[in-house]
């Protein structure tokens, strides 16, 4: 009896592994299918992407769909006059005339930047302060000369703004 028993399990296993073989298969088969399915889909969707550099910061616009290149071209444009109105480093800028002046008319996206930064600045107890330039400097990154001697500065440097 016991061997009748051995041969009938072993039949069961045999059988039950080849349903999983066979259902196996036939998931790859579907999983092909629907990999082949999305990649056809993706061919279909345009795709433009553009390494920009600027706001001292690499950056990728990539975007999807029909006018991907437009949207694309239309980030970069803002992303750059943007760079234009609050660059540090631009003597031109809104943002560099009232760093040097200590006043400076803005315009109206530099302005609510500037009010909106000042609430923030407020609201977080002075966490986020848009006077870090200072800072920046001591620290050399305008300039991308790291300051050997950092901790000295930031004391004397955030004190004088």
């Amino acid at each position: 009896m016991k061997l009748k028993n051995i041969k009938c399990l072993l039949a069961v296993c045999l059988c039950a592994s080849a349903l999983l073989v066979g259902c196996g298969q036939k998931t790859a088969d579907k999983s092909e299918t629907s990999s082949e399915s999305a990649q056809n889909q993706s061919k279909d969707i345009q795709e433009a992407s553009r390494d920009v550099f600027a706001m001292d910061t690499y950056m990728t616009v990539t975007a999807y769909g029909e006018n991907a290149e437009v949207a694309v071209d239309a980030a970069q444009a803002e992303i750059e006059r943007l760079d234009a109105l609050l660059s540090t480093g631009d003597a031109d800028s809104e943002i560099a005339k009232l760093n040097a002046d200590g006043s400076a008319e803005l315009s109206e996206d530099a302005g609510y930047l500037t009010e909106r930064a000042l609430e923030l600045y407020q609201k977080t107890d002075g966490a986020f302060d848009i006077a870090i330039y200072p800072v920046m400097e001591a620290w050399g990154i305008p300039n991308t000369e790291l300051s050997g001697s950092v901790t000295g500065h930031i004391g004397s440097a955030s004190s004088t703004h």
